[in-house]
């Protein structure tokens, strides 16, 4: 075959099929020996298998150079805590506490190590967390990093906007991402004053389909990070709304004073919670917005309780939880 007929059967549709599909296998491969995440791996793929020509260069010029800042940032923090990190490698678990032996194990599962804090402060009330993240954005300087599963149009939800929208205006860059369902309340209107400040917001994962919805509808994120200038974080299980706030809500959280009797049966405090609920005649529905989780869920714990308690329905589960001392009363003081 000469070179004319060889590129003549080049430019066929089989051929060209071929090479496209051999591209793609190779690209993808390539992709997945760089050890991205699954996000990222997608993308390259899809960019290299539609451009495949200038999908090259582009990658060369910016995903190599993202990865060596990573392995930079790497190492550095390892540099920094070397020496306990290196004890930690010799050190048995006898010789480790808790905390230890789950740092040991971050590292060697090639997370991030730890890094050196010069203070920690613990909040068991969502009221003081509002307080001290309040206090840090009005002092920032240079930026406000948040991300939460939940930021209600609430009283907690417009002091927290309020204070952001404050820090944008004084020069602060702010960054607000929240995820599209957990906060499926905030409107453009309770965004406006936030917006109008020059803050950048953004929602995780929006579900424009219903269909499309059904199968990413739990691929969420429920961080709750607050990152301000940073010097100062917050993390937790705290979202940012009046349910979490006792002085709103005019009520304690159920899992702080819950019998104990409870424990003999292995229930968890979720469970533990779910069946306060149950005791007081709520519904799944009402369940869920009270203790923030999806129904789906609630009517995971309800199998559970169940089963634990050797009955199939929920007034046999309230009455046999009351009997028991599982649960306070509705008519106890909490």
């Amino acid at each position: 075959m000469d070179a004319a007929a060889f590129l003549d059967a080049l430019r066929s549709p089989a051929a060209l099929a071929v090479l496209e599909i051999a591209w793609v296998l190779g690209a993808s491969v390539w992709m997945l020996l760089e050890r991205r995440s699954p996000a990222a791996t997608l993308a390259w793929i899809l960019a290299l298998a539609v451009i495949p020509i200038l999908g090259v260069p582009v990658y060369l010029a910016l995903g190599p150079r993202r990865l060596r800042r990573k392995k930079l940032r790497m190492a550095l923090a390892r540099r920094t805590i070397g020496p306990a990190l290196e004890a930690w490698e010799r050190a048995t678990a006898a010789q480790l506490d808790r905390s230890g032996q789950l740092m040991r194990l971050a590292t060697r599962l090639d997370a991030g190590p730890p890094e050196r804090a010069r203070s920690l402060s613990l909040y068991a009330d969502g009221d003081d967390c509002y307080r001290a993240m309040l206090e840090a954005v009005a002092a920032s300087r240079d930026h406000v990093h948040a991300e939460y599963y939940i930021v209600e149009p609430d009283g907690a939800g417009t002091r927290f906007r309020d204070a952001l929208a404050a820090a944008a205006r004084r020069g602060v860059s702010v960054r607000l991402l929240v995820d599209a369902a957990g906060s499926a309340r905030l409107s453009r209107r309770f965004l406006a004053p936030l917006l109008a400040a020059g803050a950048r917001f953004a929602r995780f994962n929006p579900v424009f389909h219903q269909r499309l919805g059904q199968r990413i509808a739990n691929f969420r994120t429920h961080r709750k990070i607050l990152v301000v200038d940073g010097r100062v974080g917050f993390t937790g299980g705290v979202n940012v709304c009046d349910h979490h706030s006792r002085a709103a809500s005019g009520e304690e959280r159920l899992s702080v004073s819950l019998p104990l009797a409870a424990a003999a049966l292995n229930f968890t405090r979720r469970e533990q919670e779910v069946l306060q609920c149950l005791v007081e005649g709520l519904e799944n529905k009402a369940i869920a917005e009270r203790l923030v989780i999806s129904p789906r869920t609630v009517g995971f714990h309800m199998d559970n309780i169940f089963a634990k308690l050797g009955v199939r329905s929920r007034t046999e589960a309230a009455v046999i939880a009351m009997s028991r001392g599982l649960v306070r009363r509705p008519s106890e003081p909490v």
